[in-house]
């Protein structure tokens, strides 16, 4: 943030300010702060001073100061995608009732589901607006889709026949388990893959 000391001359080409953190613990709204956005991490930055012949007073110059910058991955695997993948995998727990119990069945299913609808409502604030669903929009969306399939499944063992319910069970959670990470796989090693590569190159 800026500091509030000037630079250099009292003229606007000659005016620069110093960027730095701000740790002072007397400043409420930067208490705590070590001066770093997890977030993000800053590839660069470019001072641009352009000139407006346009306007009648002193200063008639416009300094843009831009940043580069690139969303941390590990930051939001942390917070989003490892939570999603937690909540997916106890919502196996679901077969571990017996074929009959569809109450508890059902009671774990509608659980995660709204802990899921929970984390997409957090991470809406902070992932930003788009015309195309983001990774972490399609992950969200592969697991509510799971959690749906699950629900129907559910009750297939009640009628099972000649195969035993427990049998029927495994069948579906090895397929869904089978289904869930391939899926997951398609969604984030193309995105990584491609980001790796443009790391590399620049």
């Amino acid at each position: 943030m800026l500091n509030g000391e000037r630079q250099g001359h009292v003229r606007t080409t000659g005016t620069t300010y110093e960027l730095k953190a701000c740790t002072d613990p007397d400043r409420l709204l930067e208490l705590r702060w070590d001066g770093q956005v997890h977030e993000w991490s800053l590839l660069g930055a470019m001072v641009t001073l352009e000139k407006d012949l346009t306007r009648e007073y002193y200063y008639p110059y416009d300094c843009w100061l831009t940043f580069e910058v690139r969303r941390t991955k590990a930051y939001w695997a942390s917070k989003a995608l490892y939570p999603l993948y937690l909540i997916s995998a106890l919502s196996f727990i679901t077969f571990a009732f017996p074929a009959d119990d569809l109450e508890n069945r059902f009671a774990t299913i509608i659980t995660c589901f709204l802990a899921v609808v929970s984390i997409l409502f957090v991470i809406s604030q902070y992932v930003p607006k788009t015309s195309y669903p983001t990774v972490i929009d399609k992950v969200i969306l592969l697991t509510t889709t799971l959690l749906t399939v699950m629900a129907y499944f559910v009750c297939f063992p009640q009628y099972a026949g000649d195969m035993s319910s427990d049998d029927l069970d495994f069948i579906l959670a090895s397929g869904l388990a089978f289904l869930h990470i391939a899926g997951n796989l398609a969604i984030v090693v193309p995105p990584l893959v491609r980001s790796t590569r443009q790391q590399r190159t620049t």
